[in-house]
């Protein structure tokens, strides 16, 4: 692993280190919300993303276009928010690093990773009555009951039982809409491409959820979570940011001593 001296925007946005379709899980600090996700997962990350367009100064403006899956809505965004909020976030990028997908011709990687950008945007723009998005509204409500249970649970225990006891399973359902969104996308994105191509291995290679098994149904796709991208080893771990500063990575035992080291580790 190797430290980077600049900063997540200078380094990663500037320096043209960011691709298309790249995923980006997020720790929220200080959050409840974040919280409750990575207990039920346990895992440091409690959100993810895809980087939807890396813009430079030649094309106007410098920025990183991201598309947000969140309770309720998916957003397009700026990177900014999580890279220029260390006191906030903590950011992790993860890619499937295989070369027919990151080929830039055009019969090849180029309109593989488009294809599942495409995908992703057709959520957004607040399309609040998407089939993805109604399904989020039930689960939601299932994750609301749940947290209100694990309050009360942490506020009064009963007396010889353990805190928490076996809830952690139902709060992975609490990820929907970020880790589910993802997959749901990279796997309907290649899918699409497939229609024409009929190579059924990169339809795997798309798959990266470690706990599913062929066939998949929607609903699998679906219960992804952060902690599930997070373990694929289909995704190869490229850069994370702690605490504002940058890190390349190569493997999940850097990044593990990235995450327990913090600042102390130079």
């Amino acid at each position: 692993m190797k430290k980077l001296e600049g900063t997540a925007m200078t380094e990663l946005v500037g320096g043209g280190k960011l691709k298309r379709a790249d995923i980006l899980l997020a720790h929220s600090k200080g959050s409840y919300w974040g919280w409750l996700i990575r207990l039920g997962t346990r895992c440091y990350w409690n959100h993810a993303l895809i980087l939807d367009m890396v813009r430079g100064p030649n094309q106007g403006y410098d920025k990183a276009l991201i598309i947000d899956p969140r309770m309720g809505s998916i957003h397009i965004g700026n990177i900014t928010h999580y890279f220029e909020n260390s006191n906030r976030y903590d950011v992790a990028v993860k890619r499937l690093d295989k070369e027919w997908f990151q080929n830039d011709s055009e019969v090849s990687g180029l309109s593989y990773y488009n294809a599942v950008c495409e995908i992703a945007l057709r959520e957004t723009t607040d399309k609040f009555d998407t089939r993805l998005v109604k399904v989020g509204r039930g689960i939601l409500r299932q994750v609301r009951l749940t947290y209100r249970f694990v309050r009360r649970r942490i506020k009064y225990p009963r007396p010889g039982k353990k805190r928490l006891s076996s809830i952690t399973k139902r709060l992975k359902i609490s990820a929907y809409g970020c880790g589910g969104f993802v997959q749901w996308s990279y796997h309907q994105g290649v899918s699409q491409i497939l229609e024409k191509t009929h190579d059924e291995n990169k339809l795997k290679d798309a798959i990266f959820n470690p706990r599913l098994v062929e066939p998949v149904t929607q609903h699998d796709l679906l219960s992804t979570t952060p902690a599930d991208l997070a373990r694929s080893d289909k995704l190869s771990w490229e850069y994370v940011v702690k605490d504002g500063e940058v890190w390349e990575v190569s493997s999940e035992d850097e990044v593990s001593s990235i995450l327990k080291s913090g600042k102390r580790l130079k």
